[in-house]
Order: C-alpha cells, then structure tokens, then sequence
C-alpha cells in the first residue's frame, strides 16, 4: 500500500513538473508588444510618457514603440475629419486606409471621441464611429478591433475644458459600449480604473491641464490592459 502510495506521489510529481508555471510578467509584456494604439490627443500622449520615455518623466511599467501609437502627425485625431485625416507610420504621414493596410495591428485598442464632446449627438457621433470601423476593418481584416472608453477629465482643469464633465464622459463611453454590443466588439471601460471616489480623473494621473495623462496615468492604463488581454475573435 505504501509503496503504491510513494508511486502514485511520484507520478504526480514528474507530471507537475512538466507543467511549466505562468510567467505573469512575461505574458504581460508579450501582450502589450503585440496591441497597438489609436485615438485622439488624449493616446497621443503614449509618444511622450512611454515610447519616448527614457524615465526622466517617471519610469514608464512598459516600454513601447513609436510605430504601436497610430498618431495624426499634429497629435490628435478628429471624427469629423474622417475623409481627410492622416497617420504617421513609419516616419511618413499616410491616409487612414493605407496606416492601417500597412501597419496591419494584431490588437487595436482605440480611444475615441473626446474631440467634438460638447457638440455631439448620438447619431452623429456613431454615424462617424460606425464609418471609421468600417475603414478599418476593410484596410486591416485581421486586426482585432477593441473599442476603449474615453478618458475622465480632472475637476480642477484648464478653463477651456470646462465643458468636457463627468455626466457627458459618461454619456459618450455609453455609447462607445452600445456600439461595441453592436459590432461583437471587446470593450475596455479603462475609465473605471482613472476615476477617484468622486467620479473626476484622479488628480495624480494628468499632466496639468485636467485631461491629457502623464506617465503614472498611463501606467495605470497600460497595466489595466495588460491585465484584461483580450483574445483574437472575441
């Protein structure tokens, strides 16, 4: 009985043994290499306080490339310049369709619609969203879309913001959500994890003017995705 005992142990053992262990960290950083990024002036920030970030801005929790943040060479993207607007990638300002064809992300985490908030109506706002996944999916059919939530705004923040409020943020990234639902695409409600008790963006987490995030805000975003990867197909 005892040797049957030590045997069956002894089995269990070697077939642990062959089961190799997660390397959460590992994982993590794999992932991130493999999502790219794109949105208005509130991603374009990922230049500044990630991929260029050599820690003299705070130490970044990951390290990207210029060519994973899809970026407007004038740093922001607007929704109502669809048929005009351009990418830089690789060095050269491209039209949305050929940044895209070229660039072919796996994962596409896009955080849009900040621009024009004050303004927008429901319809127009998706009418727009809905055209720009369109052209994405037609330039890139293998990219793995993700649609993110906008951004919180700080309570104390530049004069010029002050229409950009909770319940409007709200609004829009319940938008976002619906047409995420609608497309069968994964949604990112990464604002949850940028607000304080309050609802505002937590003061910390911006650069000053109470809506573009610096390197601490960032890291909480980027470890936020990291922590919820999302799985081609999903």
């Amino acid at each position: 009985m005892k040797k049957s005992l030590f045997s069956a142990v002894l089995i269990l053992s070697l077939l642990m043994a062959m089961i190799p262990l997660p390397t959460h960290a590992e994982s993590k950083t794999n992932y991130l290499e493999r999502v790219s990024f794109f949105g208005d002036s509130t991603t374009y920030g990922l230049i500044r306080y990630i991929a260029e970030n050599d820690g003299h801005l705070g130490k970044p929790v990951a390290k990207l490339t210029r060519d994973q943040i899809l970026e407007p060479p004038d740093g922001t993207f607007y929704l109502r310049n669809l048929p005009t607007a351009k990418i830089r990638y690789q060095g050269r300002d491209l039209p949305l369709a050929e940044a895209f064809r070229q660039a072919s992300p796996d994962i596409l985490i896009m955080t849009v619609g900040i621009n024009g908030l004050p303004t927008w109506t429901e319809t127009e706002f998706l009418s727009y969203y809905r055209r720009l996944l369109d052209l994405i999916g037609t330039a890139s059919p293998s990219t793995q879309i993700v649609l993110q939530s906008v951004y919180p705004t700080a309570k104390e923040r530049d004069r010029k913001l002050v229409a950009f409020t909770v319940d409007k943020i709200d609004r829009l990234n319940g938008w976002i959500k619906d047409l995420a639902k609608e497309r069968s695409l994964p949604y990112l409600d990464t604002a949850s994890v940028l607000k304080g008790a309050d609802g505002w963006l937590i003061p910390s987490y911006h650069n000053g003017d109470g809506m573009h995030l610096n390197t601490q805000g960032f890291n909480r975003v980027l470890t936020y995705i990291a922590d919820y990867p999302i799985k081609k197909g999903s």
